[in-house]
């Protein structure tokens, strides 16, 4: 890897040129209100005072243009701003770090004032003015949908058509001019706005999730005015739709045999510390359990749900949705022992029985709204047209994840995409003066790990993952303490001294022996 990086994993300053790379950051920038231009000024920044719920903070108003590439035609956006001041001074302040937490239609700056400023290491927060700015996309308002957010994830022909149609009248009720300013590019042109009204030629950057779009986004469009970009369980946007939903797909189905691994390791665990235990009773192997019995087990939980066999302890029917959302959703132990015994837990109250004749029930998806938008402008092709194409997608993702067939979030983005217009902006590979650290959690339902590998790969960067289930590896709050500074050193050094790490692999409190 050309990094830099001398033999042995030693560690030594940026030199040279980087090789390209694929990043997409995504800066959080939303706006609270849309109010006529009084000014010509394509942007501004207010002085900044002590926030009102956070003295300790420092809060202001960044005004942008609702359109970027018509900037004195179109109305303006009024985004809060949220600074955290550096505890150091002199030589040891490294100056500005923007960074995004995700979402997308979260407000960075908002958690970055309530709480999300805890997250980040005490080195972090020395060195730099931490900085977050809202995300743009919060202040356009469309009519709610009424049919694509409350269809079962398998295609279906009698709905399919119907679900176009909402789609397409759903993005129709965002226009005219904000549906144009939904993507990536114009909150990388934000941020980019934030530093000029910050004063500073350079900034360092870190966004985690959909925080990975913008900043590869700001560093396609202003490189020479990046120091330094951290990219955190990253999405990955150079993907066509297919390719994007088939790996996604992929990623949930190693998150199973994660699990199924992870249960074998912990089969005999003393309950209340992250224990197989139930599960392991309930497939009836003893301490024999093996993650090929647990992967048996799942597949038959999986037969049984598509047949209508399968029950909870409640009574209530599984649906094979039930079992492909559990698994989509593994990313909220946050690296928790206790949270996938509770998850295995109720994996062992799932019991077959006979048939009950039970009404029709759909599954929820996630609510559309001015996200579908974003990851629709950042992610989708078009090329997905047709419901025989759908189907055919459908296929090729059950083929990668025979047991959870799909991943029931990235899917359901997608689906909301077809039948727009929408899917603009395909990222430059990632600038190779720009310096990047990926950090990714080794079993990670919104963004895979593959994810994460391919894009250190195809930039020549270094990859520091964390053995465990969750979402986000640079943490200040994870529990597991070694694992949290194995990520956290090479994040702190590659921001503050410019030290570019070697790849390296923690062991998390969940991690999979072997993994």
């Amino acid at each position: 890897m050309a990094t830099g990086i001398r033999p042995g994993g030693r560690r030594k300053p940026w030199t040279g040129k980087w090789r390209t790379a694929v990043a997409t950051a995504v800066v959080a920038v939303s706006c609270v209100v849309a109010v006529p231009r009084a000014t010509a000024s394509p942007s501004s920044l207010s002085e900044f005072t002590p926030c009102a719920e956070t003295p300790q903070a420092w809060c202001a108003t960044l005004t942008v243009p609702q359109r970027w590439d018509a900037p004195d035609a179109t109305r303006s956006l009024h985004l809060t701003v949220v600074k955290w001041k550096a505890t150091a001074t002199g030589a040891a302040h490294k100056g500005v770090l923007l960074v995004d937490e995700g979402g997308p239609n979260g407000g960075s700056a908002d958690s970055l004032r309530s709480g999300w400023y805890e997250h980040f290491t005490a080195p972090v927060r020395a060195a730099f003015d931490i900085v977050a700015v809202n995300q743009r996309e919060s202040a356009v308002h469309c009519e709610p949908p009424q049919v694509s957010n409350t269809l079962p994830l398998a295609p279906d022909p009698a709905t399919f058509d119907d679900s176009v149609k909402e789609n397409a009248r759903y993005a129709e009720s965002c226009r005219p001019e904000t549906l144009w300013t939904i993507d990536s590019l114009d909150r990388a042109r934000d941020l980019d706005a934030l530093r000029r009204g910050l004063g500073v030629d350079r900034v360092s950057y870190y966004g985690v999730s959909y925080g990975t779009v913008a900043g590869q986004a700001l560093a396609e469009l202003h490189p020479t005015t990046v120091r330094s970009v951290v990219l955190d369980s990253p999405q990955y946007p150079r993907l066509g739709t297919a390719d994007y939903l088939v790996s996604a797909a992929a990623g949930i189905e190693d998150i199973a045999h994660g699990f199924a691994g992870w249960c074998q390791a912990h089969r005999a665990t003393p309950p209340g510390q992250g224990s197989c235990r139930t599960l392991v009773r309930a497939i009836g192997a003893g301490g024999r359990i093996t993650a090929r019995r647990v992967l048996t087990h799942l597949r038959n939980l999986r037969s049984w749900a598509e047949a209508g066999t399968l029950y909870g302890i409640n009574g209530e029917p599984v649906s094979p949705d039930d079992l492909t959302d559990l698994f989509s959703t593994m990313h909220l132990s946050k690296d928790d022992p206790q949270f996938l015994e509770g998850r295995a837990d109720e994996l062992a109250q799932w019991r077959p029985r006979r048939r009950e004749a039970t009404a029709p029930r759909a599954v929820d998806g996630l609510v559309q709204d001015t996200q579908t938008l974003l990851r629709c402008n950042d992610f989708f092709d078009r090329t997905i047209t047709t419901y025989e194409q759908w189907q055919d997608l459908w296929q090729r993702s059950q083929d990668v994840a025979p047991l959870v067939r799909t991943s029931s979030a990235h899917w359901t983005w997608m689906r909301a995409c077809l039948g727009t217009d929408l899917g603009r902006w395909r990222p430059e590979p990632f600038p190779s003066e720009v310096p990047l650290l990926v950090t990714a959690m080794r079993y990670d339902s919104p963004t895979p790990h593959g994810w994460a590998r391919q894009l250190a790969t195809d930039a020549g960067a270094p990859l520091v993952t964390y053995n465990g289930f969750g979402h986000g590896a640079y943490d200040a709050k994870l529990a597991h303490t070694a694992g949290r500074e194995c990520v956290a050193r090479p994040v702190e050094e590659f921001l503050v001294d410019g030290v570019v790490p070697a790849d390296t692999r923690c062991q998390g409190a969940t991690a999979v022996p072997g993994a």
